[in-house]
């Protein structure tokens, strides 16, 4: 945690942050994801059919969530973390097992996370061809 002065909120730190997204992201937590998440975050990402979208606020991002999540039992998988200052790029790798199909995937995903005042105000989510495969089906 970032430490204040006495009388001033402290703002955890964007590292503190990142790994409670990223673990709930991976538990599929769909509530202590949007607790990370500003009020007003912008997501943007493919939907069910491919197709590029933006969700503004929780609710957007909640509905957003639920279908993706949904796709998916969570899995093994690697994360690669660049994070520098109120920027961060998660590269994520894994095996996760496909609810439609019951087959065992490998994916690779990117995600470039924008921070402020102690939450994720941006995410922009980068799918590899056989994640957009899927989702199209």
């Amino acid at each position: 945690m970032t430490t204040a002065s006495e009388g001033e909120m402290s703002v955890p730190d964007n590292r503190e942050i990142l790994t409670q997204f990223l673990d709930a992201l991976h538990r599929q937590d769909l509530e202590t994801i949007l607790q990370v998440l500003a009020e007003d975050v912008t997501w943007h990402e493919l939907d069910l059919e491919g197709t590029a979208v933006m969700r503004q606020g929780h609710q957007q991002v909640r509905q957003g969530l639920q279908q993706t999540l949904q796709i998916f039992e969570p899995g093994e998988i690697s994360l690669e973390i660049f994070l520098e200052g109120d920027q961060a790029v998660v590269i994520r790798q894994g095996s996760p097992r496909s609810r439609l199909t019951g087959e065992t995937l490998e994916i690779c995903m990117a995600h470039s996370i924008s921070f402020s005042n102690g939450q994720i105000t941006g995410v922009r989510a980068f799918y590899g061809p056989e994640l957009v495969t899927l989702m199209r089906m």
